[in-house]
């Protein structure tokens, strides 16, 4: 099999089984965390509906002290699954970065180019490609000529994920005034985002749809490794 033959027909397989690998643990994951939490929402409303029918019923029990425990329960339910879907978002764009670089360094190797994709300093200052994933990204631009026609639109929507994702990281999930216009433009094309006040609200279907998003471009990124483009 000539070079050209096989970079063509290995790489684009060999990358994808790279980022399906680095990626595989994340959706059982969410799903398993997320089934306990709806489970724990459930034993919650189930006290809810007794307390109300104690109440109807004037039932001789310490309404109080037991509204007061469910409360204090329906609080700390809500605290940790804010605080699972906001570590969740971290978890799976790290994922993503992760991902890519494996992905860029594959490449890298195949075709003998013996770069350290970590250690690579882009040309270009384009700032839709920023952070470490957008280092990776040019790296296969800007050395390997892959064509970003078609990726576009699903990196945009990633980037904006990683704009969260940094509100998160360092300010805690909470935005400074001079952020809110920015972040209200990127929930307006996200289900399952949104803000009261300064503080983010994300839902787990938006994690669920940005997590599909990322293999989605992952699958278009794959099909575009076309040995060609590789041949000195």
């Amino acid at each position: 099999m000539s070079e050209f033959n096989y970079l063509h027909d290995f790489l684009p397989k060999y990358s994808k089984t790279i980022w399906r690998m680095s990626m595989r643990e994340v959706g059982p994951y969410l799903r398993k965390i997320d089934a306990f939490f709806r489970i724990d929402e459930i034993k919650i409303e189930a006290k809810e509906y007794k307390l109300n029918l104690a109440e109807l019923k004037e039932e001789d029990v310490d309404l109080e002290s037991m509204g007061f425990l469910i409360k204090m329960n329906r609080i700390a339910h809500e605290t940790k699954y804010n605080l699972f879907l906001k570590s969740s978002a971290v978890m799976i764009y790290s994922a993503f970065e992760s991902s890519l670089l494996s992905v860029a360094q594959a490449v890298s190797e195949v075709t003998d180019m013996k770069v350290n994709v970590r250690k690579y300093k882009k040309k270009s200052s384009d700032d839709r490609f920023l952070g470490g994933v957008g280092n990776y990204a040019l790296y296969l631009i800007e050395v390997h000529k892959i064509e970003w026609g078609g990726l576009e639109e699903m990196w945009e929507r990633i980037d904006k994920f990683r704009f969260v994702r940094n509100c998160i990281v360092h300010k805690g999930g909470e935005l400074d005034a001079n952020e809110f216009d920015i972040f209200d433009e990127v929930s307006a094309h996200e289900s399952g985002l949104s803000r009261d006040e300064e503080v983010i609200l994300i839902d787990f279907f938006y994690l669920t749809q940005i997590f599909e998003l990322m293999k989605d471009f992952f699958e278009a990124l794959c099909l575009k490794l076309d040995g060609r483009v590789f041949i000195k």
